[in-house]
């Protein structure tokens, strides 16, 4: 069996509310995570929830398959990406600590 999977960037979902009720501004931290992406912004429920709708139509069901499709605003190919894991842990440290 193959499968098709979905590899999103940062999706501003609800999910960001527990950085919020711990304090954090998720406005300033999405706004950082926009930078990483080629794009210059997070992606939306929507964006992902349109391309689950391709995958699953009969144009994308008859030839797509086993593939990994991305949908992360050019995070993956960002020029930014090499230092986008040091960069991204960096500035959450600086959030954390500013809220203490």
């Amino acid at each position: 069996m193959r499968v098709n999977s979905i590899a999103p960037g940062v999706i501003d979902t609800p999910i960001f509310d527990g950085y919020a009720e711990a304090g954090l501004d998720v406005a300033k931290l999405l706004k950082v995570q926009a930078k990483l992406h080629a794009l210059g912004r997070v992606g939306q429920p929507e964006e992902v929830a349109e391309l689950i709708c391709f995958l699953a139509s009969s144009k994308a069901a008859g030839f797509i398959t086993g593939d990994v499709i991305m949908i992360d605003g050019g995070a993956s190919i960002s020029t930014k990406m090499g230092t986008y894991a040091l960069d991204r842990k960096a500035e959450q440290e600086r959030v954390v600590q500013s809220k203490l």
